[in-house]
């Protein structure tokens, strides 16, 4: 063949290649590609990959105009449909292996699938996590994390189980697209949402990521179960890193502030039927409008540097949400949120009184409080009806109780309305041991105000209460500056006093602790009973109190699954 003739052949070859490869490339899928601002980009394949069907040998790129950096808090959830031809018998023991491997790489450089480091294998059933395969056809919700990848392609490649092998199971993938960072596992009506990284060992779901797809943190876990059969129990980080062992009774959110800053590995025993475990980034809500759920165990010690007032936080007890819990930076900061209020509300001389800054400044607060919506409510009308200039932190309060609906704004511009809840507050300064004793107290407070049966048992023991008892606790607290002839407050604190620390417990604290500080005033020791100076205590006061203690404690008991000295259902023990 003429030289010349051979080399216009071979560019008229290799010009139609290219035009085929061309428009190979510009066909574009039935599916999009959305990006994390909820933007849809079209994906580009070849005409056989056009639809998202693949069957054991196919493999397909899907390539973007433009490549994709998201970061580290996103991933690519892959959304399909797994079908079998009825020969697969469903069920836990089905063999995933001889339906093939579906593999997914994120490219670079579409021209150059091999370039991609890692492929991830989506699930075919849902074996891995020890589920039964729903039927012949359902779908899968597959998230795979981005890290610091850019990719501006995807490989999806379904390989055969062996060279000879025919499979019965075919996948339709349905759309692609950027979503906020988790991983774990859970069910909802549209199917299966699963990620890599968690796996089912014999006794426990596990959820262990690797640092370079952990994005930045900090993170919540969030658990549900079709039934509880057992405690659920709940290991999160490492010995020497903040890491617990968790049981509770109940599902409780668990929100980053109670997390170890590492909470991996993190894994869930098997106890009871979960549909849902999965560990996310915890994206803070706004205040005032949104206080953080949690049980008072985990307030105790949650992570300062997450709270986000840095002179206090606020939450919610999850199991009675009308409750409102206050943990301040400091006594100073808790006084200008309270000291003014617990004046107005509680102390003899003051009551029903706005008093300024100047006047009580030499005056002691609480070191801990709680309030009802009827005093707020009163508080806060008092103060706008007399233009009594409230402090920032006072302001900030009033907008968090109007915002969870403590308080209500009444008829007029003037004046608030009780609305459903109380609140309480401890501080960081007090020390660990009385944080426990406070929050105790304090928690049982608030109990008291939102539930009138609580109240009318609360009533019957202060009435019956033996005269002896009475007498020393009524000259108890006027000495501590309750105004005692309030009724609803002593048999309030009667009841809070009581259950603030366990039965055992209650001998030493009215049978020594109380009666030793009281005798240091010497117009009170007429109401003291006499004292045991061999064992240096008030026994009359310590059995006396130790039946009342046993009396709140079976009621709470019974009520609420609670008892003294407890408030919390969760238990933390430190690995």
């Amino acid at each position: 063949m003429d030289k010349g003739l051979r080399s216009c052949l071979f560019l008229f070859v290799f010009y139609w290649l290219v035009s085929l490869s061309g428009c190979a490339k510009a066909e574009s899928a039935d599916i999009q590609f959305v990006d994390q601002d909820g933007r849809g980009h079209t994906l580009y394949t070849t005409p056989n990959g056009k639809s998202g069907l693949l069957r054991t040998g196919s493999s397909f790129v899907f390539r973007l105009d433009s490549p994709f950096k998201p970061g580290p808090d996103y991933s690519l959830t892959l959304s399909y449909t797994v079908s079998w031809d009825g020969k697969g018998a469903p069920g836990v023991g089905f063999e995933e292996a001889s339906a093939g491997t579906l593999l997914v790489k994120l490219l670079r450089d579409p021209k150059k699938p091999e370039g991609s480091q890692v492929a991830w294998q989506l699930p075919l059933t849902y074996s891995f996590l020890g589920f039964e395969k729903p039927g012949v056809s359902y779908k899968v919700y597959y998230s795979i994390p981005i890290g610091m990848q850019e990719f501006s392609a995807l490989l999806m490649d379904f390989k055969k189980a062996s060279n000879t092998a025919s499979s019965s199971v075919s996948v339709k993938l349905e759309d692609i697209r950027l979503e906020p960072l988790w991983f774990g596992f859970f069910f909802n009506e549209k199917g299966l949402y699963c990620t890599p990284f968690v796996a089912k060992s014999a006794d426990s779901f596990t959820i262990d990521v690797p640092e370079q797809y952990r994005g930045s943190g900090p993170y919540t876990i969030e658990f549900s179960a079709a039934e509880l059969n057992g405690p659920l129990v709940l290991r999160t980080g490492s010995k020497g890193a903040g890491g617990y062992i968790l049981t509770a009774s109940s599902l409780h959110p668990l929100i980053a502030g109670a997390l170890p800053a590492q909470p991996f590995p993190v894994s869930l025993s098997l106890q009871n039927s979960y549909n849902k475990f999965i560990l996310r980034r915890y994206a803070a809500p706004p205040m005032p409008a949104a206080p953080i759920p949690a049980d008072p165990a985990l307030i105790l010690d949650y992570q300062q540097v997450l709270w986000r007032n840095p002179e206090y936080e606020v939450f919610q007890w999850d199991r009675f949400p009308e409750i409102l819990i206050f943990d301040t930076k400091s006594y100073e900061v808790q006084d200008r949120l309270f000291k003014r209020l617990a004046f107005y509300v509680e102390k003899a001389g003051y009551r029903g009184r706005l008093a300024s800054d100047e006047e009580i400044a030499p005056l002691h607060g609480w070191n801990a409080h709680d309030y009802r919506s009827s005093d707020l409510a009163d508080f806060f009308t008092t103060a706008e009806k007399t233009r009594f200039p409230l402090n920032k932190e006072e302001r900030e309060l009033r907008e968090i109780l109007l915002a969870q609906g403590i308080i209500q704004t009444g008829s007029d511009d003037k004046s608030y309305n009780p609305g459903k809840g109380a609140i309480i507050s401890i501080s960081r300064e007090s020390e660990s041991y009385l944080r426990r004793l406070f929050m105790v107290h304090e928690a049982f407070h608030g109990l008291f105000f939102i539930d009138p049966e609580f109240q009318a048992f609360a009533l019957d023991r202060w009435t019956h209460l033996d005269p002896v008892a009475k007498k020393f606790l009524i000259a108890y607290f006027k000495n501590r500056g309750y105004d005692t002839a309030d009724s609803y407050l002593m048999k309030n604190e009667l009841m809070a006093y009581c259950l603030q620390q366990n039965v055992a417990g209650a001998a030493l604290y009215f049978g020594k602790t109380l009666p030793e500080r009281l005798s240091a005033f010497p117009q009170h020791l007429q109401n003291i009973p006499e004292k045991d100076e061999k064992s240096g205590t008030w026994p009359v006061l310590a059995n006396l109190f130790t039946s009342e203690a046993r009396s709140f404690s079976d009621y709470v008991k019974k009520r609420w699954g609670l008892e003294a000295g407890r408030v919390w259902d969760i238990k933390k023990e430190f690995l």
